[in-house]
């Protein structure tokens, strides 16, 4: 390039050869902020500009939701055709109704532990309750919940102990 060329603002790439103009160009070119345009507004559903200054780019955002939706439901049919074909000594594997069902009856039971601990706290403070009003509060006692510990109880645990080996390493 020659001393007398510049690159103005708006080429951000090497291959934009469009953007080289002289001195004289630029400055012909250069219009004031206050004067009228015959652009279109920077409307984003108008398939203007969106607010950053970019046009909205519908294919980028197909390829981005579209290409994994279709990832798993592929993934999800194979597994529902092929998992009754798979016999094991302890029958066929489950396809994802069996799984998803399976893991519904999880959660229920987690809500169902939960409603007994929340229970038992309610009936221990009843109980301390009624022990202070008869005047015997050397006689209340606060007991931990000692349920037995759900799947996502055990899972939940798991995930702490990988963490703070994490933390830890």
């Amino acid at each position: 390039m020659s001393n007398d060329m510049t690159v103005t603002e708006e080429s951000a790439r090497a291959d934009d050869v469009s953007a080289i103009t002289t001195p004289a160009e630029s400055a012909a070119t250069t219009t004031s902020p206050a004067a009228p345009t015959d652009a279109p507004p920077d409307d984003p559903d108008a398939g203007g500009p969106a607010p950053g200054g970019r046009p909205f780019d519908y294919g980028k955002l197909g390829r981005a939701v579209l290409a994994p939706l279709i990832g798993i439901t592929a993934f999800l049919l194979l597994w529902a055709a092929l998992a009754p074909q798979v016999n094991t000594s302890l029958g066929t594997l489950p396809g994802p109704v069996d799984v998803w069902d399976a893991g519904v009856g999880l959660y229920d039971d987690y809500q169902a532990e939960r409603a007994a601990e929340d229970q038992f706290y309610a009936d221990q403070a009843a109980r301390n309750e009624a022990l202070i009003a008869e005047g015997r509060a050397d006689e209340v006692t606060d007991f931990t919940y000692a349920g037995t510990p759900t799947f996502l109880d055990q899972i939940w645990t798991s995930l702490r102990t990988v963490g703070l080996g994490f933390f830890i390493g």
